[in-house]
This record gives structure tokens, sequence and C-alpha cells, in this order.
């Protein structure tokens, strides 16, 4: 341990002490994680020590732990501390989500604030490694009942758990959030598409469109890293999301859910306004784009699935439908687009598609251009 001190002393300035601190905080989380799962492991007994020493190593001002139990005593602020920063030091969670994001998640103070943006981070990685992240953030979840969840639609899932950690000044642990197939739409929503609430004999693709258009809109307001690529709300670029920036989103979102509602059933003019609706939804993103087995993947797919049905039901009538989601390199899909993509610096490798925003089209005979985000 002393001369893990003596790198540790080289300050900021030293990419091992960094390492080093990085690698001595990603052990004391998985300690103090593994002795709250196992409270009759043979090796309990001295953990307390070794979490001293750690703590002493990093300047940590944790309580001094007795007995075997006391693992599972430490505090929740520091617990989740511990967690967030062995989170940003992993490797797999660096490639996957840009510095900045890990840089705020770290930064924040409030533990609420912190335990929502752990979460929501955890959605953008590939499914193995956010259920590894889960299973360590298990143990600092609170069971409180059906009171504790704000409930969007979709299958039944767990986005944010409650935590045990309240919030300052709080008397109790801030909700979590799940999606469940009986939350409600957002009224605005449902009154731009015509619907009430859910029911059997409600339209297939109206419900499906209502309940991601809800569902997306909910995220807007509580996902600080998402970034807005909507030509219709910036013209060029992506941004990430301010008040601003949320405020023309939903209107734009709005506006197209309301055109698409205004045209004939199973008609060209349909489909078109749909791919509007679908390349709202899509250009809601993060830099990078989450990787294919990731919770955002499966949820783009939804809308994207809702297209294909419409442009299928269309050829089968005898109309002259065609959708293509655009992927390969940047260089080989250049034709399919309007040369106004979103060039990125992070993600995949340059001049890769990251992200298709917007479908490629044909209906009846006119081409419609579609959107990527690249690596610049």
């Amino acid at each position: 341990m002393e001369a893990i001190g003596r790198l540790l002393a080289a300050g900021e300035d030293s990419e091992l002490a960094r390492v080093a601190r990085a690698w001595l905080i990603g052990l004391r989380a998985m300690v103090t994680d593994s002795a709250a799962r196992h409270p009759d492991d043979p090796g309990l007994a001295a953990a307390p020590d070794l979490l001293e020493q750690l703590d002493e190593l990093l300047g940590n001002r944790a309580p001094v732990l007795e007995a075997s139990t006391a693992v599972r005593r430490l505090p929740a602020d520091s617990r989740l501390a511990d967690l967030i920063a062995a989170f940003a030091a992993d490797p797999a969670v660096a490639g996957a989500i840009d510095e900045q994001s890990l840089t705020m998640l770290t930064a924040v103070s409030d533990p609420a604030v912190r335990w929502l943006s752990f979460h929501l981070c955890l959605l953008r990685l590939a499914a193995p490694v956010a259920a590894a992240w889960r299973s360590k953030a298990a143990p600092l979840a609170a069971d409180h009942g059906p009171a504790a969840w704000q409930l969007l639609p979709g299958d039944d899932a767990v986005l944010v758990p409650p935590c045990i950690t309240d919030p300052p000044g709080g008397t109790a642990p801030a909700a979590g959030y799940r999606t469940a197939p009986s939350a409600p739409l957002d009224d605005e929503v449902a009154a731009a598409i015509g619907l009430g609430s859910p029911g059997p004999d409600s339209d297939q693709d109206a419900m499906a469109i209502a309940r991601l258009s809800t569902l997306i809109l909910a995220l807007a307001q509580l996902d600080d890293n998402l970034v807005v690529c909507l030509q219709a709300v910036l013209f060029k670029g992506s941004r990430r999301l301010d008040d601003e920036l949320r405020k023309h989103y939903r209107a734009a979102m709005l506006g197209r859910l309301r055109e698409w509602a205004r045209t004939p059933p199973r008609s060209a003019a349909r489909l078109e306004a749909l791919l509007e609706v679908d390349e709202a939804l899509n250009s809601l993103t993060h830099r990078p784009p989450p990787p294919q087995t990731s919770w955002w993947a499966q949820l783009r797919r939804q809308s994207r699935q809702v297209v294909t049905r419409s442009a299928s039901a269309l050829r089968a009538a005898g109309t002259d439908a065609e959708v293509l989601s655009i992927g390969m390199k940047y260089r080989d899909i250049k034709d399919l687009t309007d040369h106004n993509d979103v060039g990125v610096s992070s993600g995949g490798q340059p001049g890769d598609v990251l992200a298709c925003l917007r479908l490629w089209a044909r209906i009846e005979g006119r081409t419609l251009p579609g959107r990527v985000m690249y690596r610049a």
C-alpha cells in the first residue's frame, strides 16, 4: 500500500496516478457491494480493514467499520459515490458513453439526481454491460410499493428503481420510473392524434406512436445527455437539450403528430407523414448513439416497425412504397441523403454511419432522402 500511496501523491498530472485511483475506487465499490450481498462470506471480517486502508489512500472520510455486518451500514451516499466512480472507470462504459456525460455524472452532488443519471446512462449500454451494473446497484435500490413509481408507456420494465438515498431535505426516497402497458398517455399527444385512453378498439399504429411519443417526451425532460438532431429544431448538427430546445422539440413532435392524424388511413400521404413522426422520434438521441442491444436501440426499433408495417400494407394494396434504414459506410450512402447529415466525433470508426435519423423512402415514384449521424 505504501507504493500505491506514493504513486497517488503524483496527483492529477500523472496518468498513472489517475489509473491507480480509478482502480482503487472500483475495488472499494466491488468489496462494499459483495459484502452487502454475501453476509456469510468467510472473508467478511477482513473487509472493514481493507476498506479503511483504501479510504486512507483515497482521502475519503468514511466511518471506521466494525464487525462483520458493519460493511452494510456504510452511508448510502458514500456507497453510491463509490459505485458511480467505479462505473465511470469501467472501459466498457467509457467506450459507449461520452466523456461529458460521465463527467456530469461524477460531478453532480445531489444523490437523487446522481442515481437518476446513473440509471439513464445504463439505458445507453449494451444489454450485458447494463445488466452487470444494475446488479451492482441493486443493494442501493429501495422497494416502497406502487406509490414509489412513476409510470411511462411501454412493456413492463424498470428504468430507474427508487433509491434508499434520500434527496436533500426529503423524507422519502425519490420515486423510480418504470414502463407499463397501463401507463397514461401524454394529454397533448393523445389530443394531437385524436386518442382517448387506450382501449381494445384503438388503432394499433396510432396507439403505438402515441405511447412512443409520450415516452420519448418524458425522457426528454429527464435525460440531460440527450441531443437533438431534428432540422426543424436545430438546422445543423446536434446539441444537448436545454429548456428552450425541449420546448421547440415538443412543439415539433406534436405538430408532426397532428399532420399524421389528418391524413387518410392507409394512404401514401399517411406513410409520408409517418416518416416525419419517425424522424422526430429518432432525432432525439445520444452522442454516440447507443449500441444495437441497448434499451434505447430496442425502443427505436418499435417506431421503425410501425413504418415498415405501414409501407408493407400499402404495397399489398398496390401502391409503390419502399422504405430503407441507411447504414454501412458514409461514403457509400451519400446518394441516399440530402448531404445535411450530422457528423460527430465519438463512436465507431471515422466514416461509419452511426444512426439513421430519417429513413430513405420511395413513395409513388417520388424519392424522399434519408438523414444519418456519422462518425466524422
